[in-house]
């Protein structure tokens, strides 16, 4: 047994939860506090102090190396090799 399959409704009428008029349905929006499908007119903004922002974590290297000092890296260089390359 497959998917069902849905008409795509373009031509589709709907009553709006709010004032109970006929609109096209898909004009109706549906608000996300409430989840009512209302028409245009009468659709709420969403409060905006419940459209919370998530802070956005730091991303993390891939392959990530410790920190350590140049010189504990290359053990096999002397002092003077070392001054060299300064």
């Amino acid at each position: 047994m497959g998917n069902p399959r849905y008409a795509s409704g373009r031509w589709a009428w709907a009553i709006c939860d709010r004032c109970g008029l006929r609109w096209n349905a898909p004009r109706l929006g549906t608000e996300r506090q409430t989840n009512l499908r209302c028409c245009p007119d009468c659709i709420d903004d969403p409060y905006p102090y419940w459209c919370f922002s998530r802070p956005v974590d730091a991303q993390s290297l891939r392959n990530p190396r410790p920190d350590v000092p140049l010189q504990n890296a290359v053990p096999n260089l002397t002092d003077e090799e070392w001054e060299a390359l300064d």
